[in-house]
């Protein structure tokens, strides 16, 4: 599965396969419809947990507006928490791609994909608060 991101169209963006396996995941780009390539990443495979095909594996993609990170978690019985996320290695790290904007969404080649939660969270900037709607 391929979880896109920065889309600005069908034949434009970017993504990283995702494998339910103990494969670390790649990062590739897709330019004017053409065959998407590999972009430069490092991946480590031995921080991937084991899985069975019944497991339900957890990934957690992050982005500090320089390098996308990727950290993955087998959890059976519900969503991993703060400290488990804090415990978990990275298993994919690139600078060459940034989460920057554009649309987000999932691609499926040839199997059947099942995403249950997606949670998508902003980093605020330090030092500026919120602020309310006027009435």
């Amino acid at each position: 599965m391929g979880f896109v991101f920065n889309a600005t169209d069908q034949d434009d963006y970017d993504y990283l396969k995702l494998h339910h396996a103990k494969t670390s995941p790649r990062g590739r780009e897709v330019d004017d419809g053409k065959a998407d390539i590999n972009v430069s990443a490092d991946r480590w495979d031995p921080n991937m947990p084991s899985v069975s095909a019944n497991d339900i594996l957890w990934y957690r993609v992050t982005c500090d507006g320089t390098t996308v990170k990727v950290r993955a978690i087998v959890d059976n019985s519900d969503e991993p928490n703060s400290t488990e996320w804090s415990n978990a290695s990275d298993c994919f790290s690139s600078s060459e791609l940034d989460i920057a904007g554009g649309m987000i969404g999932f691609v499926a080649n040839n199997a059947a994909v099942s995403v249950d939660n997606l949670s998508v969270y902003r980093r605020r900037k330090r030092g500026l608060a919120r602020r309310r709607a006027k009435p």
